[in-house]
């Protein structure tokens, strides 16, 4: 994508990533049912997003031919009732040179089932219904995005969090307390990979998400050409 140039971000939630994407340059825009977390975190950035019904902001923006280098969409596909019309409509605002970045939590995973299988954690521990409509893993997230026109560029897992459910110390679904030391103990991981080379770090994000586990699924895109 064009760097730096337009990017609009679906559920800019407290607003960092758009601010600091603005820092480096990029004219940015978002949606969201909400600018609360903005207007507590990032004020600045509130007279260039957007509060309202994701699909009915999509929808005028495609009317009105807007074309973005860059789209975000972190965390909204699990939340939203139909998220290929979502992707779909998505697809319509990235240029040809644009890229596009999805986040969507990876659950049931074939490490999450082994959780459950050990006794670690209950059965489908993963389920957050009705605040989570949706449910991707490493394979079905790159599916849904293919079939609403997207070409997928690559494929990521993050950091596979769930790899501490194994030990009755550090279980964060038995015992929420433990859920910060695990976060912590994450964040020394992959700051110590990513020490040596942002590769590394994005070689082992990639062989999460080929061998199916990692907590999030990141996936990178391209309009698919017609």
């Amino acid at each position: 994508a064009p760097v730096p140039g337009r990017v609009f971000e679906i559920g800019f939630g407290e607003g960092f990533e758009l601010a600091e994407l603005e820092r480096r340059g990029w004219k940015i825009s978002g949606v969201d049912f909400t600018d609360e977390g903005a207007r507590m975190q990032n004020p600045d950035i509130l007279d260039r997003v957007v509060v309202g019904d994701v699909f009915d902001v999509l929808d005028d923006l495609v009317k009105a031919d807007a074309q973005f280098d860059l789209l975000i969409c972190n965390n909204v596909l699990e939340h939203v009732p139909d998220p290929e019309r979502l992707a779909e409509s998505a697809a319509k605002l990235v240029t040809p040179e644009g890229v596009a970045r999805f986040v969507v939590p990876n659950d049931g995973s074939v490490l999450q089932k082994a959780v459950v299988d050990a006794g670690a954690a209950p059965d489908q521990f993963w389920v957050r219904f009705p605040d989570h409509l949706n449910y991707f893993t490493t394979e079905t997230a790159p599916l849904l995005l293919h079939a609403a026109g997207w070409e997928v560029v690559d494929v990521l897992g993050a950091f596979p969090i769930d790899f501490f459910l194994f030990n009755p110390e550090t279980n964060y679904v038995l015992h929420p307390e433990r859920g910060k030391p695990c976060h912590r103990a994450r964040l020394a991981i992959e700051n110590a990979l990513a020490a040596t080379g942002i590769d590394r770090l994005i070689q082992f994000r990639r062989g999460c998400a080929a061998a199916g586990i990692g907590r999030d699924v990141v996936v990178y895109a391209r309009t698919r050409p017609e």
